[in-house]
């Protein structure tokens, strides 16, 4: 998959410069879909070529000014409306191996400068809460270490 091999990229170039190899993954990138995100994170959690010790998820957002934003005002992009992506996140969340610390599950940009795409700023929550309705656990480092499950 084209985001696992960036990855492998990045994993080069990176893993000699720190002690710590965090990967970035954005879902909801035009023309992949729900189902090719889920395969990329699969295959990014379970193969022995990927073992990141962290994680930050960016889904995609849509601001003004940008060529998404020319095509989402089109109509040639639309995000996951705001239900599925928390779903998608929870499913993601799922995933992770428990030496993987989750960093991020959004960027730190200012809800009113966002024009579509992630709408609160508390998606990580709202991921842990749909978890645990659907009885999923989060083992990440993070999630362990401060005591949320």
């Amino acid at each position: 998959m084209i985001t696992c091999s960036i990855l492998w990229d990045v994993w080069k170039a990176d893993s000699g410069a720190k002690d710590v190899v965090v990967a970035h993954m954005m879902p909801d990138l035009p023309n992949v879909g729900v189902e090719r995100d889920m395969e990329s994170f699969k295959e990014f959690f379970e193969s022995p070529s990927f073992r990141a010790d962290g994680l930050k998820i960016y889904p995609t957002l849509v601001i003004r000014g940008t060529g998404l934003y020319e095509l989402w005002k089109t109509g040639r992009y639309r995000n996951y409306p705001p239900e599925q992506l928390v779903d998608i996140i929870a499913r993601i969340l799922a995933m992770v191996p428990p030496w993987t610390r989750v960093y991020r599950v959004q960027r730190d940009i200012p809800m009113p400068l966002v024009t579509s795409g992630v709408e609160k700023g508390n998606l990580r929550e709202l991921a842990l809460a749909r978890m645990d309705d659907l009885g999923l656990k989060c083992r990440d480092v993070r999630t362990r270490e401060a005591g949320i499950q």
